[in-house]
C-alpha cells in the first residue's frame, strides 16, 4: 500500500544511478532544495520500481547505462505503470545510441555533469503546470504522448524520401517545416542537451539541418518519432488549417515583438510560442476523439468558442493541454506561458511585454479577421491585460502588422 503524501506539498523526485559515487554527488548537490523537494535515491532500476510501488513520485531522473535493468527499460516500465510521472534522463554523451532509441520515452534529457540550477529548472518547468490539469486521466494521456499527429500525406512523403538512396535534405526540411506535429518534435529535440546545440533554435528548418540527415532518418524510420494522423474521426479539424493558422500567428507574433524592439531571444520565443500555441488541439483530436466530437458539436451550434467547449466537455482546454506537453518536453517558460494563457493572458503573473503578449494579440486579431462576419464567437483582444502592460496604444499598430502578414501569405 502506498504512503499518503498529501500533507506534503513538496515535489517528490526519485533519482536513479548505479554508481554510488554519482548518486552521493547528486544527493549533496541537491541538498539545498530539501525544503522544495522530497528526494529519494535508488542505485538500480529494480530498487527504483520497488520504491515506486511503495510511494508516489512526481518525477524520475535516471541514468541510462545501468547493469541488470537499463535506464531505457526502467523508463518504459515507468511509462506503463506510472504514466503521469515526468521522465528525465541525466546521462553521458557516450550513451547516445541508447538514448536515441528511447526518445519517445523521455520527456527531457540532461547531460552530465549537470549543475543544480539546470536540474532544478528542468524539474520545475515540467511540473509547474500540473495544477492547470486537475484530471488524472488528462495528465496520464498527455504524459504518455511521445509524438504529435502529422498529416498522412506529409508523413508518407517524408518516409518515402528518406528511403531513397540519395535523400534530399531540402525536401526533408520542406516537409517537416509544413507540419505542426513534426516541427514541434524537431524543435524539442534540437534544443535539448542531448544534441549539444549551444544556441537557441527557433526555426523548424534550421532544426532539421542541425540534426542532420542520418539523425532524421534514424528518428523517423527506426525510432518512429513522428506519427501520422489516422484511425481518428477528425471531423471539424483540418491539420492543414491548424498549421496555416499556427504559422501565421507565429509570423505575426514575431513581427509584433520586433516592432516592440524586443531582444532577439524574446523575438524568437514569440515566433515559437505563436507556432506552437495550438498543439493541444492535436492532442485532443487524436487522444480524446470521443470527447472531441462533442466539442465540435457544441462549436457548430454557435453557442461557444472552442476553448470554452473543451473546458466544459474535457475539463481542460487545448491551451492548457498543449502547455502541459510543452512543459514536459522542456520548452522554455515563455513559450509554455504563451501556449497556456494565449486566450486568458490576465491569468499569467507577467506584467511586462513578453511572448505571451505578442501571441495573444496576434492570435486574437488573426481569428477576428479569419472569422469575419460569421456567427461563431470571436476571439477578442484582452484590453485589460494590455492596459496592465501599458501597451493599449500599440494595438492599432499590431493590427496593421497582422493584416499585412495575412496579405503576404495570401499572395504567396
Amino acid at each position: 500500500m502506498k504512503k499518503d503524501n498529501e500533507s506534503d506539498n513538496r515535489k517528490r523526485v526519485l533519482f536513479v544511478d548505479d554508481e554510488p559515487r554519482i548518486l552521493d554527488g547528486i544527493r549533496r548537490m541537491m541538498r539545498p532544495l530539501h525544503e522544495e523537494w522530497d528526494m529519494r535515491f535508488a542505485n538500480s532500476g529494480y530498487e527504483a520500481l520497488e520504491m515506486l510501488s511503495q510511494e508516489d513520485f512526481d518525477v524520475i531522473v535516471s541514468d541510462m547505462r545501468m547493469p541488470g535493468m537499463s535506464g531505457a527499460e526502467l523508463l518504459a516500465k515507468v511509462q506503463q505503470l506510472y504514466p503521469q510521472m515526468v521522465r528525465i534522463v541525466l546521462s553521458g554523451a557516450a550513451q547516445k545510441d541508447a538514448i536515441m532509441r528511447s526518445v519517445r520515452l523521455i520527456h527531457q534529457y540532461l547531460a552530465k555533469p549537470c549543475d543544480v540550477d539546470t536540474l532544478r529548472s528542468a524539474v520545475i518547468r515540467s511540473t509547474n503546470l500540473r495544477d492547470l490539469l486537475q484530471s488524472p486521466k488528462i495528465k496520464s494521456v498527455v504524459s504518455q504522448t511521445g509524438s504529435l499527429p502529422s498529416l498522412p500525406t506529409l508523413y508518407l512523403e517524408l518516409t518515402q524520401e528518406l528511403k531513397k538512396p540519395e535523400a534530399s535534405m531540402k525536401v526533408i526540411e520542406r516537409i517537416i517545416s509544413q507540419d505542426l506535429g513534426m516541427a514541434t518534435k524537431v524543435l524539442q529535440l534540437v534544443n535539448s542537451a542531448f544534441f549539444g546545440v549551444r544556441r537557441h533554435v527557433s526555426s523548424p528548418g534550421e532544426a532539421v539541418r542541425l540534426l542532420g540527415l542520418d539523425t532524421i532518418e534514424t528518428l523517423v524510420l527506426s525510432v518512429q518519432v513522428f506519427s501520422q494522423f489516422d484511425g481518428v474521426d477528425s471531423r471539424g479539424l483540418s491539420l492543414q488549417q491548424v498549421w496555416e493558422h499556427s504559422m501565421l500567428v507565429g509570423s505575426c507574433s514575431k513581427a509584433i515583438a520586433a516592432a516592440e524592439k524586443a531582444e532577439t531571444m524574446l523575438v524568437d520565443n514569440a515566433f515559437i510560442g505563436g507556432l506552437l500555441h495550438d498543439v493541444g488541439k492535436l492532442i485532443i483530436a487524436s487522444r480524446f476523439s470521443k470527447e472531441y466530437q462533442e466539442v465540435m458539436q457544441r462549436i457548430e451550434s454557435g453557442a461557444m468558442s472552442q476553448w470554452a467547449a473543451e473546458k466544459e466537455v474535457i475539463g481542460a482546454s487545448h491551451a492548457e493541454i498543449g502547455a502541459y506537453l510543452l512543459g514536459l518536453w522542456g520548452f522554455s517558460d515563455p513559450i509554455v506561458e504563451a501556449a497556456a494563457f494565449h486566450h486568458h493572458p490576465t491569468a499569467c503573473v507577467a506584467s511586462v511585454f513578453s511572448p505571451l503578449a505578442a501571441v495573444h494579440a496576434a492570435n486574437a486579431v488573426v481569428h477576428e479577421i479569419e472569422q469575419g462576419d460569421t456567427d461563431r464567437p470571436s476571439e477578442v483582444v484582452d484590453t485589460e491585460y494590455l492596459q496592465k502592460l501599458g501597451l493599449s496604444d500599440r494595438l492599432p499598430l499590431w493590427r496593421e502588422i497582422c493584416v499585412e502578414k495575412m496579405k503576404q501569405r495570401e499572395g504567396q
